[in-house]
């Protein structure tokens, strides 16, 4: 018996290798490959519009044709765009968009059906449906005048801030999200803390932002906080705020000097004025001269103004620069000026004598932040308004060694031609053990030293947060061997975009198909996880962890298991809540072609308990190897009938004996009646498994059929 079994198992082997070799030299057939088993829109919004890609591919060498896409039920809620579709060319891709527009709440679920000339397919769609809604409302305190609920700050002086509270409430039946909050003026000293990378409020729930009005402009101010939420049918939350600022400032007039050509051994000499331009007192507290070059370049106060200098609001005075030349080279410097202003701690008056052909030069814009991974490449403008040509002498980072860069950098000295403009391309690349903000500044010689500030962050920007739509990558009770495929889609929840740095498997057995690297706010990807082991190695996919490396800032390395072969529950199974009855029509590839006696009830599935894939009392059925769909759950077969599964649903069939076919079809599984065949000498009973009855075949032993003896000692084939 051994060497029977021995025998035949080569004979197995054999044939799986000619038909291999065979189908290397023929064309592919053209088959239908969707790249989705599911569409899940999750938790949508009344009144919102919602869109999932499906892509509908052709890997053959023939056109397929498409008879019809479909969606069942009808319903207003969901529609179709990229139809219609007639035929799928050889190798050719197509985009089949479904659009969600709920108009109510409750749960949407609905089957779209794909029907094509090599069989249909069937992919359930669900989805929540919820209201999202919030009110903000300012603590108790005095209001602007004529808008009810909002913060009058009052007379706040700068340096001493003045803190409001407001609580946002969410009053919908979903999660929404408070996504960032504009204030305006920006620069008016009005903020808003406590909001962080972004707020997530259940139904009910309530949070408390702190509003702080440190002025930076003096007199009244009346602005607004705009919060922008997730909403798409009410997107902003506005709150409206004023205040009036007392501010110290110190202000200079004219911004910068020109000494113009001086001879060497010559002096020149010029003033600026220095003023109280706020509406409190100011008192200038320091005056010195920073050179812009390593070498002092001739400029000092003289004479040195008296200080402390206390200005009342408005009240100016006079600041009197010389230059003495050493040579006919360009001098540059600034005068630096201290003051007891909260907002204009310093201000700078710069310096310049032997100076090029003058041009009219700009640089912008006047600061710039950098990130770890978003915004790691940002471009600054240098304009010439005028009509001659600027020289550039200098172009580097103060401090130098921070992280910043030019990419290609101009060779120097450049020209800037009359009216012409020059885009510089900055990178930022910390250091892999930086941890802290990095500031510096861009600066450019021309006509005078023109600056842009710097800061870079080593983290990723915020906003990004990357969740995956099921805990775990399932493939189920599958055999080994072939290729199996599986997708799950990434959800980015944050408020900014997330990309994606790569997606990597403890397991060489696994590849990976990102559909792309950046998934934008509140936009998903699908990733899709391909397993091929090899078609002698038996088994299922291996357990593994699928680790997503991304910019959020929080979880930077997302882990997902991925998991296999959930043990076997025939002949019924009582799964617990979590879980979904999951019906396997496809064995494992160890086992060959042939043919035993049925198990009363299940027929030719066999059943698994899975982590939960589909809603209410539905189960999960296997209609192409490794390929599950959510149906209603099966009838009860009895009387030796066994559970069958076609286009139409579910059947029972007569079943007394369960016919393994082969790796020519996948190792599919069938129920099948006895053969009550007659056939001839040189004839015996063969099950045919395209139209599933018994036919009368004239040998089994060629390759394409396998014999099997049965209890009652009938020849019968399989197709192997």
């Amino acid at each position: 018996m051994a060497s029977v079994l021995s025998t035949h198992r080569v004979r197995e082997a054999c044939a799986l290798l000619l038909t291999l070799l065979l189908a290397g030299c023929e064309q592919a057939p053209a088959a239908l490959v969707l790249n989705h088993d599911r569409l899940a829109f999750g938790e949508v919004e009344v009144g919102g519009t919602y869109r999932l890609r499906l892509a509908l591919s052709n890997p053959g060498d023939q056109p397929l044709a498409v008879k019809s896409v479909r969606l069942d039920p009808a319903s207003e809620a969901l529609s179709l765009e990229g139809l219609p579709l007639e035929t799928l060319g050889a190798g050719e891709r197509h985009v089949v968009t479904v659009v969600l527009a709920p108009t109510g709440e409750g749960a949407l679920s609905a089957v779209l059906h794909v029907e094509a000339a090599d069989g249909a397919h069937a992919l359930p769609v669900d989805a929540l449906a919820v209201r999202l809604g919030a009110v903000v409302h300012a603590a108790p305190g005095a209001s602007c005048p004529g808008a009810e609920g909002s913060i009058d700050f009052g007379t706040t002086v700068s340096g001493t801030p003045g803190t409001r509270t407001l609580t946002v409430e969410s009053t919908g039946t979903g999660t929404i999200s408070i996504l960032n909050a504009a204030l305006s003026p920006a620069d008016a000293g009005f903020t808003l803390e406590g909001l962080g990378d972004g707020l997530f409020l259940a139904p009910g729930q309530v949070s408390t932002l702190t509003v702080r009005y440190d002025p930076t402009r003096a007199g009244p101010q009346a602005g607004v906080i705009s919060l922008q939420t997730s909403s798409l049918v009410a997107p902003r939350l506005e709150v409206p705020i004023c205040g009036t600022g007392m501010v110290a400032a110190l202000c200079t007039t004219p911004a910068s000097l020109s000494f113009g050509a001086v001879a060497p051994g010559a002096a020149s000499a010029a003033r600026f004025t220095v003023s109280s331009c706020g509406n409190l007192p100011v008192t200038m507290t320091t005056a010195s001269v920073v050179p812009e070059v390593a070498t002092a370049p001739g400029f000092t106060l003289d004479p040195a103004p008296g200080l402390p200098l206390e200005l009342a609001p408005g009240q100016q005075a006079f600041v009197d620069v010389r230059f003495a030349a050493t040579s006919a080279l360009t001098a540059r410097g600034r005068v630096r000026l201290g003051s007891t202003s909260p907002v204009t701690p310093e201000v700078f008056v710069a310096l310049g004598a032997n100076l090029p052909p003058p041009c009219n030069a700009t640089l912008g814009p006047a600061s710039l932040r950098f990130y770890k991974d978003l915004a790691s490449a940002q471009s600054v403008r240098l304009v010439n308004h005028g009509g001659t040509a600027c020289r550039i002498d200098r172009l580097d980072f103060v401090p130098a060694g921070t992280g910043f860069a030019i990419d290609r950098q101009p060779t120097l000295p450049a020209v800037l031609a009359a009216h012409a403009s020059m885009d510089l391309l900055l990178t930022y690349a910390p250091p892999p053990t930086a941890t802290s903000l990095t500031t510096a500044r861009l600066q450019v010689e021309l006509d005078w030293v023109h600056e842009v500030l710097l800061t870079g962050d080593p983290r990723p920007p915020p906003g990004c947060h990357l969740v995956p739509a099921l805990p775990a990558v399932y493939f189920g009770l599958v055999g080994g061997g072939g290729l199996l495929s599986r997708s799950l889609d990434l959800i980015n929840v944050g408020a900014g975009p997330c990309v994606l740095h790569g997606v990597t498997v403890d397991h060489p057995g696994y590849t990976v198909e990102l559909a792309s690297m950046l998934i934008d706010s509140r936009d998903r990807i699908a990733v899709t996880l391909t397993w091929w082991k090899g078609q002698f190695e038996y088994g299922p996919p291996a357990p593994a962890t699928m680790t997503i490396s991304s910019s959020d800032r929080d979880q930077p390395q997302l882990e997902v298991p991925i998991t296999s072969g959930q043990s076997r529950c025939d002949p019924n199974c009582d799964c617990a809540a979590t879980q979904t009855a999951t019906y396997w029509r496809f064995a494992d590839h160890s086992v060959g072609s042939g043919v035993t006696p049925a198990d009363g009830g299940l027929g030719a599935f066999q059943e698994s308990c899975e982590p939960g894939r589909c809603t209410g009392t539905d189960v999960s059925v296997e209609i192409d190897r490794g390929v599950l769909v959510c149906e209603p759950k099966p009838p009860t077969c009895t009387d030796g009938n066994g559970l069958e599964f076609q286009n139409e649903g579910w059947s029972c069939v007569p079943c007394e004996l369960i016919v393994q076919f082969g790796g020519l079809f996948a190792g599919q599984r069938a129920c099948a009646p006895a053969p009550t065949l007659s056939c001839q000498a040189g004839l015996a009973p063969t099950f045919d498994a395209v139209l599933r009855t018994w036919d009368c075949v004239r040998t089994c032993n060629n390759g394409q059929y396998d014999q099997r003896v049965l209890a009652d000692g009938t020849l019968v084939c399989v197709p192997c």
